[in-house]
């Protein structure tokens, strides 16, 4: 376990998440994968689909840098960018929580409890990971009411726990 926590906590340059954002003002919605770009895919870092990640909780932080968004933007729907899909339909239940902050390393505890307690629930539901074989595709969910990026840094946390398995891994692309 204290190998996986080492892995999670330290993830922020790992997991790469879609984030929808919509202007404060305006109707343009914008996808933007946060960080950009991608090296390699990993099935250690995001729900994969099977037994043994029955229950995965993540947090990291994404410095302003990372994120390259103006401060007011509107996030509306998060989620993770997959480079392969399990052999067979798979999903779980997921919770998404979003925190503003100055930090610019990841400061959080790494008692769960502690962790998340600053930071805001902004979505809690179902997650179907992707099926079959796949070049790329992103799984996101909207958020129940948008969250307001500040501009500074943003820290994510996520909580999995899977409800259907398969013997083939989900991969999650990772830079």
């Amino acid at each position: 376990m204290n190998n996986l926590r080492t892995v999670f906590t330290s993830v922020f340059t790992a997991v790469l998440l879609c984030i929808t954002v919509s202007g404060v003002h305006a109707q343009t919605v914008i996808s933007k994968l946060v960080p950009e770009t991608t090296s390699f895919s990993s099935d250690l870092v995001a729900p994969n689909g099977l037994a043994y990640h029955t229950n995965l909780r993540a947090h990291f932080i994404l410095r302003a840098s990372e994120i390259n968004l103006p401060a007011g933007t509107n996030i509306r729907s998060i989620g993770f960018k997959f480079a392969g899909g399990t052999e067979i339909p798979t999903n779980g239940n997921i919770k998404f929580y979003l925190e503003n902050s100055s930090n610019t390393v990841n400061a959080k505890s790494t008692t769960w409890a502690t962790a998340i307690s600053t930071m805001s629930s902004v979505y809690s539901g179902l997650f179907d990971l992707p099926t079959g074989v796949i070049d790329e595709a992103t799984v996101s969910v909207n958020l129940q009411s948008g969250f307001v990026y500040t501009g500074g840094s943003l820290y994510i946390a996520y909580e999995y726990s899977g409800t259907s398995f398969a013997s083939i891994s989900a991969r999650t692309n990772v830079n």
